[in-house]
C-alpha cells in the first residue's frame, strides 16, 4: 500500500465581487496581517488583493481574542507579517469557510507528496521516500481479472485541501507515464477508483499478477 498526499503551493485565491472592477475578480493572499486592538482584546485578518486593481479585502483570522490565548509566538508572527503564518492561514479551510469566502479551488499550483503512511505530514520528501511502486510495462507485468489470479495493491491519495483534480492525472504525475496511459490503464479494469475527481481521501486500486501465476 502507497500513500500519497497532493498540496498546493500558494495559497488559496478568493473570487469576489470587486467594487472598482465592477464585476468578479480573483483576489490573492499579501502574506500580510492587519491586527487592531481594543483594550485587551484584538482583531487580526488576513489581507488579500484584487490582482487586477489591487482593492484589498480583509479576511477575519480572530475577532475580539486576547492577545495572551493565542498560540505561543503567534501574535508576533502577526506583527511581523510572517510569511509561513500566512502561507498556514491561506491554505486553512474553515477560514475561509467562516468569512463565506469564494475559494478559487481549480487554479492552485500543487505537488503531490510520497508519504510512509496514512495521516502523516510531509516527510521524506527530499529523498523521495515512500514504498516504491513498479509502473513501467515490465512492472505491470500481464493481468488476469478473475479475483484467483490477481492481488489487489491500493495507492492511497490524500486530498485534504479540496484541490479539483482529475484522479488520471494524479496517477499520471505519481506513475510518471503519460494520462493517455493512465486512461487505457483504468479501461482495462488494471487500475480502479470509486471517482474521477480526487476527494479527501481516495483508493485507487492496481491489479497485478499474484507470484508464479503463468497463465497465458
Amino acid at each position: 500500500m502507497s500513500y500519497y498526499l497532493i498540496q498546493p503551493r500558494e495559497s488559496y485565491g478568493i473570487l469576489r465581487n470587486c467594487p472598482k472592477c465592477k464585476g468578479k475578480s480573483r483576489y490573492k493572499n499579501t502574506d500580510s496581517f492587519r491586527v487592531n486592538a481594543n483594550g485587551k482584546q484584538i482583531d487580526v485578518w488576513l489581507i488579500y488583493q484584487c490582482e487586477a486593481c489591487k482593492n484589498t479585502y480583509n479576511l477575519t483570522i480572530y475577532e475580539r481574542v486576547r492577545a495572551s490565548a493565542l498560540p505561543a509566538g503567534e501574535y508576533e508572527a502577526f506583527l511581523r507579517n510572517d510569511k509561513d503564518t500566512a502561507f498556514y492561514y491561506g491554505r486553512k479551510k474553515s477560514i475561509f469557510t467562516n468569512n463565506k469566502a469564494e475559494i478559487n479551488i481549480e487554479d492552485i499550483p500543487y505537488e503531490i507528496i510520497p508519504l510512509k503512511n496514512y495521516g502523516q505530514e510531509k516527510e521524506g520528501t527530499e529523498t523521495g521516500e515512500g514504498e516504491n511502486l513498479d509502473f513501467t510495462p515490465e512492472g505491470l507485468g500481464s493481468y488476469s481479472y478473475g479475483e484467483s489470479a490477481c492481488q489487489r495493491e491500493e495507492i492511497i491519495i490524500q486530498n485534504p485541501y479540496g484541490l479539483r483534480i482529475r484522479v488520471d492525472r494524479v496517477m499520471a504525475e505519481i506513475m510518471q507515464i503519460s494520462r493517455s496511459a493512465v486512461k487505457e490503464l483504468f479501461q482495462k479494469g488494471i487500475l480502479s477508483c470509486a471517482q474521477n475527481y480526487a476527494g479527501e481521501y481516495n483508493i485507487v486500486t492496481r491489479r497485478k499478477e499474484k507470484a508464479g501465476d503463468n497463465r497465458n
